[in-house]
């Protein structure tokens, strides 16, 4: 009997241990109901247009993932872009930021960080930050995210995964004919849109990303400027991060920490422009394949 009282005991001293280990930050109670946030004008156009098209039309969602700053109620949808990536990165230092302990920060982000994200489903988002959330949804113009996506996936992946960009390897003509066929695919169910695969993710419509039919009503459309960006943060995205509550000193860090900028374009990239403005029949079926992104995100060639 003895021994049993102490097992019990034991067991619930172990509980109450681990219990204190778990800690967890309540997102920021908000000021003021999400239905008084006044979009900027382009944020407006575009969520006029996305509503078009689901009464109108369709759009697909083939990869629908989120990452988030539950304190100051932000998601980032994860549509492939090098800002994209950069601000990622961002969102994970700055949830080291409110947890690290005992290891250094900079450290930390090396680590846990770079070449890493959190990848949650739309669900996701309002169990974790219930009553309001600002979905941020960085817009690439469509020619210029194909190039970086070529660049990342066709050239520089290429000798790790040799069947990737769809067989092609770094044959830019033979990767734009087998996109329309891939879309199709993706588009109508042929191909679950629960299979991951690096192609969907880069290759794929910025409008098809994110669940937009679902989430467009708390969505900010943030168009990236040309490559002026001194920083790696551009600065359309940091005066929001800013309003959301984030820490300028935290900001500030994470520009010094890292020495790259999301606004610039490599020569590589500007290479792949380059042929596809310059033939012709390369640039029409490009043109083609993103028309709901020009149509949505008013993007010209």
């Amino acid at each position: 009997m003895l021994i049993s009282i102490c097992v019990i005991l034991c067991f619930l001293i172990l509980i109450d241990v681990l219990t204190k280990q778990i800690t967890y930050t309540e997102p920021k109670p908000l000021e003021q109901p999400l239905a008084t946030y006044k979009p900027d004008s382009y944020t407006r156009v575009v969520r006029d247009n996305v509503q078009y098209y689901i009464s109108e039309r369709w759009i697909p969602s083939v990869h629908a993932k989120f990452t988030l700053l539950p304190i100051e109620r932000l998601a980032l949808c994860q549509s492939e872009t090098s800002a994209t990536t950069t601000l990622l990165n961002f969102f994970c230092f700055s949830q080291l930021f409110h947890s690290h302990k005992n290891e250094s920060l900079h450290e930390s982000f090396n680590n846990d960080c770079i070449g890493k994200s959190e990848m949650l489903a739309t669900a996701d988002i309002f169990l974790k930050i219930p009553g309001g959330v600002n979905i941020l949804f960085l817009i690439e113009e469509p020619f210029r995210r194909f190039a970086q996506a070529f660049r990342r996936l066709c050239l520089e992946n290429i000798q790790q995964h040799p069947q990737i960009c769809f067989g092609c390897g770094s044959d830019i003509a033979c990767v734009i004919n087998k996109l329309p066929s891939a879309l199709k695919k993706w588009n109508d169910g042929t191909e679950s849109n629960s299979i991951y695969s690096l192609e969907k993710v880069y290759f794929s419509p910025q409008s098809w990303n994110c669940g937009l039919m679902n989430t467009y009503e708390m969505t900010t459309f943030i168009r990236l400027q040309d490559k002026t960006e001194e920083h790696a943060i551009p600065s359309q995205v940091e005066s929001i991060l800013l309003g959301s509550g984030v820490n300028s000193s935290l900001i500030d860090e994470f520009n010094n920490l890292v020495n790259y900028s999301s606004g610039k374009i490599s020569p590589i990239e500007r290479n792949i422009s380059y042929i596809l403005y310059s033939a012709k029949d390369l640039k029409n079926k490009l043109k083609h394949i993103y028309r709901d992104d020009f149509e949505l995100f008013h993007s010209t060639v």
